[in-house]
């Protein structure tokens, strides 16, 4: 083997402006990965905590964190930060309408967090679809991404906000079956159970269909449908929250 000084020089070929395109959209693509990485483990965390403070009625929205956090590591998409906006949205909307003075500051500060991470949704979504473009039209690409999401949240979106009208036509249901029929009272613990998870199935319907509206996924009908029907509840919810 010739000695170093010996050596041929290499020739270092220039990168071709689509590769380096391609490399820079693919270093953002991983800052988003290790950030929805890093909002999953909050959310575990946020769920923890809500089990142990909360009673019977807060098992609903620690379960929807969760879930939340958990789609975190299945749906490593742009799309996970519409869920991260509108659970902290609302949250805030929640926290507002406790009238309470420290909450209601809370609920502002978690007003912007949110509007904050709906403006990172939407720098993330437009580098998404440009690291995917580029990795079909460049040979050195070595990933090639395919959304999981795109082809799941229109359905899972329809499901859970068509899903949350059912649940409260079938806890009236209950309550009046086990009044007229049975004669027997239900626990306010268990209605209170009852009714919060059928409001934070809502939640999460709606935020997994906005979401899939606003990534413009296909089959739009479906979680066209989720959308309206989770809203029809929460708009009642809140209605009720502010009268009585």
């Amino acid at each position: 083997m010739p000695p170093e000084s010996q050596m041929p020089p290499v020739e270092v070929l220039p990168q071709s402006p689509l590769t380096s395109a391609y490399a820079v959209a693919a270093q953002i693509h991983e800052v988003m990965l290790r950030d929805i990485r890093s909002w999953a483990w909050w959310m575990f965390g946020f769920a923890g905590l809500n089990f142990v403070t909360s009673g019977a009625s807060g098992i609903g929205w620690g379960l929807l964190l969760f879930v939340v956090g958990l789609g975190s590591f299945i749906f490593k998409d742009a799309v996970m930060y519409i869920l991260y906006a509108v659970t902290l949205a609302w949250s805030a909307l929640s926290n507002l309408l406790s009238g309470q003075g420290g909450w209601v500051v809370f609920a502002l500060l978690q007003g912007y967090w949110a509007f904050q991470v709906f403006r990172r949704y939407r720098s993330f979504r437009e580098n998404q679809e440009r690291y995917r473009q580029l990795s079909l039209m460049d040979d050195a690409a070595v990933h090639r991404p395919d959304s999981l999401a795109s082809k799941i949240f229109p359905w899972l979106g329809g499901f859970l906000g068509m899903a949350s009208p059912a649940g409260v036509v079938l806890l009236v249901l209950a309550g009046a079956a086990t009044v007229l029929v049975v004669e027997l009272e239900i626990p306010d613990w268990l209605i209170g159970l009852s009714a919060s998870l059928i409001i934070d199935i809502g939640v999460l319907g709606w935020a997994v269909s906005l979401g899939a509206l606003l990534s413009r996924y296909r089959y739009k009908g479906v979680a066209i449908m989720g959308l309206i029907s989770s809203s029809l509840v929460l708009l009642t919810w809140l209605a009720l929250r502010i009268l009585v």
